[in-house]
C-alpha cells in the first residue's frame, strides 16, 4: 500500500466516524422526541429488562419521568431501583394492576417471550423493542389510539 492508499482509507474511515456520529445523535433525538411524545400525550411507557442496556439508554437520553418503571423477570431485582435514573424495578405481575401503554424492550432477542407475557393481560400494552426505528414507531403508534 503506498501513502496515498493509507490517506485514502484514514479519509474513509473518518467518514465512516462522523456518519455514524450523526446516526447516533439523531436516533438520540428521535427515541427522546417519541418518549416526550408519548408522556405529552398521557400514555405510560415502561422498560422491560432492568439491566445494563436500560441504565445506558434512559441515562443517554436523559429520561426522567417518560418512563413510568422497569420491569424485570428477576426477583432480586423487584423493589429495587435503576441505577442513575431512580426509575424502580417491578415484576412482571404488577402489570396485571398497574398496566401501560407502551412496552420498550431492552433486548430485542426477548421480544416474542414478552409478547407473550403480556398476552395474559386484560389491557395488553403495544410492544416496542429498542432496535425498532423511533421515527417510524411515531406513526405507528399514532395508528394505535
Amino acid at each position: 500500500a503506498t501513502a496515498e492508499d493509507s490517506e485514502r482509507e484514514l479519509e474513509d474511515l473518518f467518514t465512516e466516524i462522523e456518519k455514524f456520529s450523526q446516526a447516533a445523535v439523531t436516533l438520540k433525538s428521535h427515541w427522546r422526541a417519541l418518549l416526550d411524545g408519548l408522556k405529552s400525550a398521557g400514555k405510560t411507557t415502561a422498560i422491560w429488562g432492568a439491566g445494563s442496556k436500560a441504565v445506558g439508554f434512559l441515562t443517554t437520553l436523559g429520561i426522567t419521568d417518560q418512563i413510568v418503571f422497569g420491569v424485570d423477570i428477576n426477583p432480586y431485582r423487584s423493589g429495587t431501583f435503576l441505577a442513575g435514573c431512580g426509575h424502580e424495578i417491578v415484576s412482571p405481575d404488577l402489570l396485571k394492576s398497574n398496566p401501560t401503554d407502551i412496552v420498550v424492550v431492552m433486548n430485542p432477542v426477548y421480544e416474542n417471550e414478552i409478547k407473550a407475557a403480556c398476552d395474559s393481560l386484560i389491557r395488553k400494552p403495544t410492544i416496542v423493542t429498542v432496535a425498532d426505528d423511533p421515527a417510524l414507531l411515531v406513526t405507528q403508534l399514532a395508528s394505535h389510539k
